[in-house]
This record gives C-alpha cells, structure tokens and sequence, in this order.
C-alpha cells in the first residue's frame, strides 16, 4: 500500500517516513497523488494532480485536450512538468474530487486551493461556477463565482474535526459552451496567518 505517512495518530509508525519526508520534501504515494513537507509549519501538505480528478469527459480529446505544461506554484517554486487538461468546449462541466482526511492534522487549519488557467480564447465571460467543499458533519461551503474573478486559484479553509472524506465538486452545466479552462490540479496546506500590525 506505498509509504504510511497519513495518520497523525500513529507516531510511532510515521517516525522514519516523516524524516523521509522532512528530508526530500516529496513523497510521491502514486502518480497522481503526493505529499510535501512545509518547513513553516511543519506539516505534510497535499498535490492532488488532474489525473486524480473525475472530470467529465476528460477521456475524450473532442472536449479536453491533455498536454504537458511547466508549473512554478508549488511549495518549493521549483518548477515542474505536469499533464494537464485544456477544456476545447462542453457545456457540461463537472470536475469532483475526494480525499481522506486522515492524512491532516486535526489542529491545524488548512487551505484546500483549486488551481486553473484561463486562456485567452475562453468561454466564460458572464459564467458563475458553482463550487462546493462538503466535510463530514458539516453544512457544505458552498460558492457560485464567475472564474475570471478568481485570479487563478478557489480557496476555502477548513479543520479536521473527525475522521472521514473531504468532497469537492466544481460544476457548470447550462446550455452556454464553454471553453479555455486548463485544470492544474489542488493543492492542500496550510493556513497562512494574517499578518500582525
């Protein structure tokens, strides 16, 4: 089952994989999946690539196209190449994905950021998103956004409060085509504090 690093409340176990991770910044769990070390807060973060999103349609290179991009926003600014899908056009768009919370700390205030590019030929002039982070007993955070407002990234914070699967969905499903959306994955680290005067 790869690396355990996930749980905080298996110390002992996690000892060697989080000097592992402490040491090489990155684990990669599979593919699609990986874990980083946040030397500020000392904490595993999360890189939830586009392979590990259900995207509507993503299969079929008549409404998304996958092509390797160079990406700097990562924890480390190092840059990396990554597969990513540009949207051509549909008028249903859906993208979801679940993660098991289990691999957070439950003291620690997290930011869940879903990162994306607009191109300059998009379709999305006048289109609000609906976006929803749904957490275990709890009501649904729930946004609806034109994507041009967003400057790149949909944030929202959350805390673990008990074991379970965090839920996201970003969905816009009218008859307006759509197109020019490039999906560079999630990332979940986190808070930063505000700044004291």
């Amino acid at each position: 089952m790869g690396n355990t690093i996930d749980t905080p409340s298996q110390k002992g176990q996690q000892t060697d994989d989080v000097a592992t991770l402490q040491n090489e910044k990155y684990i990669e769990m599979d593919r699609d999946k990986k874990y980083f070390w946040d030397d500020k807060y000392g904490r595993k973060c999360v890189i939830l690539s586009p392979q590990y999103l259900f995207i509507t349609w993503s299969e079929d290179n008549k409404f998304w196209r996958w092509s390797n991009k160079t990406v700097s926003y990562l924890p480390d600014k190092r840059s990396k190449d990554l597969s990513v899908p540009e949207l051509f056009e549909v008028y249903w768009l859906e993208v979801k994905a679940e993660f098991d919370m289990s691999h957070l700390a439950q003291s620690t205030v997290y930011e869940f950021v879903f990162k994306f590019e607009l191109k300059d030929n998009n379709k999305f002039d006048g289109v609000k998103v609906d976006f929803c982070l749904q957490l275990p007993n709890q009501e649904p955070h729930d946004d609806k956004v034109a994507l041009k407002e967003l400057k790149g990234e949909w944030k929202k914070e959350f805390q673990v409060s008990i074991p379970g699967k965090i839920e996201f969905t970003m969905k816009e499903t009218s008859s307006m085509p759509k197109r020019g959306l490039v999906i560079h994955g999630i990332i979940i680290k986190p808070k930063e504090p505000n700044p004291t005067a």
